[in-house]
């Protein structure tokens, strides 16, 4: 039986995945390095990451930029992390990004 996208996370989230950069160059190489398709603004530090991180998308959206902005934990959805301009990702997206992510992990043997 196929498994969700969304049961694929949580059995990731659940049993860990082998850490390392080796698992994160061999994804990239599976989608082409879509890294190298747009610039980061990476925000870090111990407190205001959060409020840095919208700010700045919301003065790139302004400047009618396209921004995404990933930020954890949720409050209420996994959605509330992935955004576009603002804007939750869908479900379906989710969903169909998750797919993806498990097809590459099987494909290039990475597992939990």
């Amino acid at each position: 039986m196929k498994k969700s996208g969304m049961d694929f996370l949580n059995d990731s989230l659940l049993y860990g995945m082998k850490p390392g950069l080796q698992n994160m160059e061999t994804m990239c190489r599976y989608f082409n390095h879509p890294e190298k398709s747009f610039q980061v603004i990476h925000v870090v530090g111990t407190n205001g990451k959060g409020s840095s991180a919208y700010y700045l998308a919301q003065i790139l959206k302004a400047h009618e930029k396209k921004a995404g902005l990933f930020s954890s934990p949720h409050l209420v959805s996994l959605q509330e992390r992935i955004r576009v301009n603002q804007e939750a990702i869908s479900k379906a997206d989710l969903e169909s990004t998750l797919l993806e992510v498990q097809k590459a992990a099987i494909d290039e043997k990475i597992s939990p």
